[in-house]
């Protein structure tokens, strides 16, 4: 506890407070949206699969031209490799 900053420690008992006592069932929709079903749906169930940026992007709600900068960020990425 002694590494926590008191900003670590409400964030922790908020998570706590607000997750205590959900099923395994409620737990799982919560924290697997749409881009880890897609990737889960590739990669036939087998553990490991990588989850698209942009997929996590559009399931957080990002705006068209969020989408197309981060895009392009990727298309620079690789062709600076």
């Amino acid at each position: 506890m002694e590494e926590l900053s008191r900003a670590d420690v409400q964030c922790l008992n908020e998570a706590i407070d607000e997750n205590y006592g959900l099923s395994f069932y409620e737990l799982s929709n919560k924290s697997h949206d749409a881009a880890w079903q897609k990737a889960w749906l590739n990669s036939k169930g087998k553990r490991g699969a990588i989850i698209d940026i942009i997929d996590i992007a559009e399931a957080a709600g990002a705006d068209h031209k969020t989408i197309d900068y981060i895009r392009e960020e990727l298309e620079l990425q690789a062709a600076l490799r």
